[in-house]
């Protein structure tokens, strides 16, 4: 119903912390603090995010030391405050949990708490250079590599933003896991965990920019690039955080640089789908949005 402006984002994230806090199948909680989450930064009044997420972090830690010590329940309940943490003490509180100084009983800070607290560290730019290659040293593996070109990528930085699209545009070498994680913190956050996506809700300023160059760059993918890899660029790199019209704008000329390129009819068409399912996105959150907007008022 919100996605389709029929409930407020603020009443549904009101209903989910009502409901989540009795909620005891992992799955079902998982899923309803994903969506409130998403909800807030997707389809929210943007006036009404910082309090929203304050909401949502709140519930999660009283919950966090509320769950059974070591329950899927509790560690479902740390994701959503790694997930949900703005502000300054939820960022400071993040910290004392990475280095240990402070802990939650039962709940193991393991490598993939670890990485999702790094990764909204970086998300906010909480001083994360230092940081993500200190946690890439503890966690030198494929998957660990691939965590931390995400997050670097993350940062709140245009250096940053410029040397992860760079990569992906020119990178053909790059394996595909690798592309995949830069462009998910160029554009999202670093990776999902649990179901818990970290938006990189404040950084349009930064992705602005690449908006047309993301436009340029389709039709040479799908020209020169794998399948995989020119489906992930044109889906990945919508700029689906940019909830306004100029995206809509963006999208119809990425669509008719496609119709106006030599691929082949049907290729054309497999490239068009995201770009008309992200236009469609677009569009909704635009809706929901004078939704929560307008209950503003009420």
């Amino acid at each position: 119903m919100t996605r389709d402006a029929e409930l407020p984002t603020r009443d549904f994230v009101a209903a989910v912390l009502h409901h989540a806090r009795v909620e005891t199948e992992v799955t079902v909680l998982e899923r309803l603090l994903s969506q409130a989450l998403a909800a807030i930064d997707q389809f929210g009044d943007p006036a009404n995010r910082e309090a929203a997420r304050a909401g949502v972090s709140g519930t999660a830690w009283d919950q966090l030391g509320a769950a059974e010590p070591g329950s899927d329940v509790q560690l479902t309940w740390a994701r959503a405050a790694i997930a949900a943490a703005d502000s300054p003490d939820d960022l400071d509180r993040l910290e004392r949990l990475l280095d240990g100084t402070q802990s939650v009983a039962g709940l193991a800070i393991d490598n993939d708490l670890r990485w999702m607290i790094v990764g909204r560290l970086a998300c906010l730019g909480r001083d994360t250079g230092p940081r993500i290659e200190s946690q890439l040293a503890a966690d030198d593996t494929d998957f660990g590599r691939r965590r931390a070109a995400a997050c670097r990528a993350a940062q709140p930085d245009a250096a940053a933003k410029r040397s992860a699209f760079d990569q992906v545009a020119a990178g053909a070498d790059l394996p595909l896991q690798t592309q995949n994680a830069l462009m998910g913190g160029f554009g999202v956050g670093p990776f999902a965990v649990g179901g818990l996506i970290q938006w990189g809700d404040r950084q349009a300023a930064l992705l602005r920019p690449y908006v047309e160059r993301w436009v340029e760059a389709v039709p040479g993918f799908w020209a020169r690039r794998s399948t995989e890899e020119a489906e992930n660029f044109t889906e990945f790199l919508y700029p689906r955080q940019l909830v306004e019209p100029e995206t809509l704008a963006a999208a119809d000329r990425a669509l008719e640089a496609i119709q106006a390129s030599d691929l082949p009819e049907s290729t054309r068409r497999t490239a068009s789908r995201p770009i008309v399912e992200g236009k469609d996105g677009t569009e909704r959150a635009m809706r929901a949005r004078a939704c929560d907007i307008a209950a503003s008022r009420r």
